[in-house]
């Protein structure tokens, strides 16, 4: 039986006439991941015997693992376990019988798998790849005494937190002059002149003060709508002057607070995109 079997992976893997992206699917039928016994612990597996065949190298299967491990150093008991196909005893690395296979990890054999260099290779690494990432999706979350328990579990779990507080930490070190600017402009107490908003928005004032109207910000006199000084995005102060005979006027002035230039230039450069786009 086992023999029969040995001859239809041969003879589907190497079947030109199957369509190539065809090949990662018979790859999941041919070499599956199974659990086994590698040192002490479970881990996900294949049979090196159906990776071997699937890679299609012409050398002997032991010839071809043997020169493997001792060319790369991969070590039994962490790398790979040897088994008996019927799965019944452990046998030794030497003088193995026809029905030995070895149980690789799927580190091992990504590595084998590349080390081919041939599209048989690339297919198969990426099939181990898939095979860990939905490994990894499935498996339940460890509770915390058997991460605290056990260095492994603990130490991988620390590395991931270390990784993702360095990405958070890029990500606002980006973000910070943009956030420091908006709060700056938010949080003042100080207000500018329209001319002086014009200038930090790079226009010029005449054309600022008509897109104001326009936008419906201001009246006809410059003063703001009552609506955005109750926003806070405007205030009215009262000015006054000596005219030329020697008299006391007094005048209303509009300004823009903290708030309102964030808001203004937020609605200015999106009305100045939309016309851009137009």
């Amino acid at each position: 039986m086992e023999q029969q079997l040995h001859e239809a992976i041969v003879s589907l893997s190497r079947d030109s006439r199957l369509p190539q992206d065809s090949h990662q699917t018979m790859a999941a039928v041919l070499i599956p991941i199974a659990d086994h016994m590698v040192g002490n612990e479970q881990a996900p597996t294949v049979s090196a015997r159906a990776l071997h065949t699937w890679l299609g190298n012409r050398l002997e299967f032991a010839h071809w693992i043997e020169a493997r491990i001792a060319q790369f150093g991969f070590v039994q008991g962490v790398d790979f376990a040897l088994a008996k196909i019927d799965g019944r005893e452990n046998p030794t690395l030497h003088h193995l019988p026809r029905n030995t296979d070895y149980r690789l990890t799927l580190d091992m054999a990504k590595e084998l798998s590349i080390i081919e260099r041939n599209e048989k290779g690339r297919q198969a690494r990426q099939y181990f790849i898939a095979g860990e990432r939905r490994l990894k999706a499935s498996a339940p979350a460890p509770e915390i005494h058997q991460i605290l328990s056990d260095p492994n579990k603990l130490r991988t779990v620390l590395l991931d937190f270390t990784e993702r507080m360095i990405a958070m930490e890029a990500k606002a070190a980006e973000d910070a002059p943009k956030v420091a600017f908006h709060d700056a402009l938010v949080g003042t107490t100080n207000a500018q002149s329209i001319q002086e908003v014009a200038k930090v928005l790079g226009v010029g004032a005449v054309k600022f003060f008509e897109w104001l109207r326009r936008a419906g910000l201001l009246m006809h006199n410059n003063l703001p709508y009552q609506c955005h000084i109750d926003a806070g995005h405007f205030k009215v102060v009262q000015r006054s002057f000596i005219n030329k005979n020697d008299e006391k006027q007094l005048y209303a002035r509009t300004l823009v607070t903290g708030k309102g230039l964030a808001y203004l230039q937020r609605r200015y450069q999106e009305a100045h995109l939309n016309t851009t786009v137009a």
